[in-house]
């Protein structure tokens, strides 16, 4: 295991800077009050103090903060420890009754430490911020757009800025809160303007840091995000951060379930597929990207035989070799090459092969090419569809599943519209017929 390395640069700076903080307050407080003549033993209260500070900001674990951001909660760790020192000067004050130093001294001095002593930290903080957004620490990263502008977005932005491990830095922030908007310096607009915001700002990233977001809004805000044309991360959910650390590390790529406006719901396959074990299994549409991966699942689950039909041989061939190589002689595999359009060539199908299940995955799916010819995209999925499922219902097909798509949600192209109107079948089928029809999404 590699030892981490440490980097001493820091704490050496600091501790020279805390030096010379506590000869120049011992000075400034020294003159600035009514006390002996300058003499040896300003030089014995210089000594005695560094040691005495030095040691307390140790104890304060002062040093070992020094590469993270200033707080101040830090500030308090170095109040604390020049307070004390203050105390020891101010008793010594006492005791000799202000022959060497008066307790104005003394408390001056602390005065003039604490300012010098947290001067060095939080300018150091304050130099490293305008470093990355106008220095060499810009160069090289990444410009970053962070949606929401509540305590997630503020501890990410900390991290950005003062990490010298950060890959990115924050350009700007989008809340949909008005009373935000403008009161901070980086926070320049609604969420709904993040596409305008992107080329305003020349942003190459996008962090959504909305926790406590309910799925629903959760969804609405990365559709608009998604429309900038850039990479999102997201924050994980508000119950995910139950340990309090909000990292850049923890953000991640935008996943399906963040897409869906609702709690993903959790489906076991196997006890599904299992349905299908000892059952003639028919895939029309089998070599596609769908259907052959419906092929892959149904072969693991022991089907009595599993016929693939489609139209394209080239596919087909592919998944036939593919579960050939994987299952051998286990499984009872038919390949067909045939039109779900070709009424003849179907019934000829579920009359020669009487399948029990049907999965219905062929259909013209380019959303492009079916603008294009729309008649073809009606041809295929509607008229096709309505073929088979008519044939399932005549030959007593147990179950028929249709594999639609949800650009048949209100759909605005002519292929989701076509697949609209295969749902609108499997339901008018499902109404008079008794084999099962459903369809899914």
């Amino acid at each position: 295991m590699k030892k981490r390395q440490t980097k001493d640069g820091p704490v050496v700076t600091f501790l020279i800077t805390d030096i010379l903080s506590v000869v120049l307050a011992t000075l400034i407080a020294w003159f600035s009050t009514p006390t002996e003549q300058f003499s040896l033993v300003v030089l014995l209260w210089i000594l005695a103090n560094v040691l005495a500070v030095v040691s307390a900001l140790f104890l304060a674990q002062a040093y070992t903060i020094v590469l993270k951001a200033a707080s101040l909660f830090d500030a308090f760790r170095i109040a604390l420890a020049i307070i004390i020192v203050c105390i020891i000067n101010t008793t010594f004050a006492i005791v000799t009754d202000g022959v060497y130093i008066t307790k104005g001294t003394s408390l001056l001095f602390g005065l003039m430490l604490f300012n010098l002593v947290i001067a060095t930290r939080f300018c150091t903080r304050l130099l490293g911020v305008f470093n990355v957004f106008f220095g060499k620490g810009a160069k090289g990263r990444a410009r970053v757009m962070i949606v929401g502008g509540g305590e997630a977005a503020t501890l990410i932005v900390k991290e950005l800025l003062t990490s010298e491990y950060a890959k990115q830095y924050p350009v700007c922030i989008l809340d949909d809160d008005p009373a935000k908007i403008g009161k901070h310096i980086i926070i320049v607009g609604n969420i709904a303007s993040a596409p305008k915001m992107v080329k305003k700002y020349n942003v190459d990233e996008i962090f959504y840091a909305i926790p406590s977001a309910s799925r629903k809004r959760q969804k609405k805000i990365i559709s608009v995000l998604q429309e900038c044309k850039k990479p999102v991360k997201i924050l994980p959910g508000i119950y995910e951060l139950a340990d309090g650390k909000v990292t850049v590390s923890k953000m991640r790529d935008v996943e399906i379930g963040d897409l869906l406006g609702r709690e993903q719901v959790s489906v076991d396959l196997n006890l599904i597929l299992g349905y299908i074990e000892d059952k003639t299994v028919l895939v029309t549409g089998g070599g596609g990207s769908i259907g052959s991966e419906l092929c892959r699942q149904l072969a693991a689950h022991h089907p009595k035989k599993l016929i693939v039909l489609d139209i394209y041989e080239n596919n087909a061939y592919a998944i036939e070799q593919e579960l050939k190589r994987k299952y051998g002689e286990k499984l009872n595999l038919l390949t067909l090459i045939a039109s779900v359009r070709d009424q003849g060539k179907m019934r000829d199908v579920f009359e020669k092969y009487r399948p029990q299940i049907v999965f219905h995955a062929a259909a013209h799916k380019h959303v492009p090419l079916m603008e294009t010819s729309p008649n073809e995209a009606v041809k295929n999925n509607v008229f096709g569809t309505l073929n088979v499922a008519l044939l399932s219902d005549e030959y007593s097909v147990e179950t028929f599943v249709q594999i639609s798509t949800d650009k048949a949600v209100n759909p605005t192209n002519i292929m989701g519209a076509s697949k609209r109107l295969c749902e609108m079948v499997v339901q008018m089928m499902n109404r008079e017929s008794n084999t099962e029809f459903v369809a899914v999404r």
